[in-house]
């Protein structure tokens, strides 16, 4: 099957900015969305609010649109624990509304869903269908979306776990872990929280791929391998040339804040396995691209 028309929702955040440039590949006039209004001015960026989405105020054209990705959603953990009923309202009852309006006009929705839809006491972690146990205000507005979602026939719930990039500024954790380091400032890495580090350009391909090949309810989207985050901060000092007594081991519970959050939340893309042939990169492969994209200044 070819890769059908595929509108972005929340194009202009860090994953959608990468999907909408791939999707650019294959089909030129892919429209994308921005809750910004003054980023609409953008050609091909279209104005949506999703806590009031207005699907039918976008300029579609003349071109049939057959499935859309909602990667857009009020991300920071802490904001959504803070301010539970204002992120509720974008993250599930306006992320409804949309997802209403697409079933509608015959436009299957695409889910961008979270790891923090489980409580991460799971250690060797989570299967696509393992019942969800969120610990966290995030965790359980994204459980409650893929709820609802089970019960619309032909939609894709996508769960990701930590998505990274390799440019310096990107936000992402290694962009953070080589800022660390490279200023002399140390980086407390917790040895007990686990996860599958994807990275952001193989995120595109594979869910093309899984469009493709006509999937749906729930797929773990990710890289078959679990990394701690001292780790990985471990392997970004040897990488950069720092002595690896700049990375202190430290427990998720030392951090300031009252939130609990999940400590293992590895993802096991057991479907993606089974049922396509997706290859993401390997931290490890990915570690050495990290100079040659200006994260870091001082590699070996």
């Amino acid at each position: 099957m070819p890769v059908p028309r595929t509108i972005i929702i929340g194009a202009d955040s860090f994953i959608g900015r990468h999907l909408l440039a791939a999707y650019r590949q294959v089909h030129a006039d892919t429209l994308g969305t921005t809750r910004r209004p003054e980023r609409s001015k953008i050609p091909g960026l279209a104005y949506l609010d999703l806590e009031k989405p207005d699907f039918e105020s976008l300029p579609l054209g003349k071109g049939a649109y057959q499935a859309a990705i909602i990667a857009a959603a009020v991300s920071k953990v802490d904001h959504c624990q803070r301010d539970p009923q204002a992120t509720w309202r974008i993250n599930v009852a306006g992320t409804l509304t949309l997802i209403e309006q697409l079933v509608r006009r015959g436009i299957t929705p695409i889910f961008l869903s979270s790891d923090y839809v489980f409580d991460g006491t799971t250690p060797a972690g989570n299967l696509d269908d393992a019942p969800r146990c969120p610990n966290t205000e995030y965790g359980r507005q994204k459980a409650a979306v893929e709820h609802a979602l089970a019960h619309v026939a032909g939609s894709l719930v996508l769960r990701l776990s930590k998505v990274y990039g390799l440019n310096k500024g990107d936000g992402t954790f290694l962009d953070e872990i080589a800022t660390h380091l490279e200023s002399g400032q140390g980086y407390a890495a917790a040895h007990d929280q686990k996860f599958s580090p994807t990275l952001v350009g193989d995120l595109a391909p594979a869910i093309m791929q899984v469009q493709s090949r006509g999937l749906t309810g729930v797929v773990n989207l990710c890289a078959a391998e679990a990394w701690t985050r001292y780790d990985i901060a471990i392997a970004v000092a040897l990488q950069l040339g720092v002595a690896d007594i700049f990375v202190r081991r430290i427990s998720l519970d030392d951090l300031p804040g009252s939130i609990k959050r999940p400590k293992t939340t590895a993802l096991i893309p057991r479907r993606l396995l089974i049922e396509t042939d997706v290859q993401f990169t390997t931290l490890g492969e990915a570690l050495p691209r990290l100079s040659r994209h200006g994260v870091a200044s001082r590699a070996p």
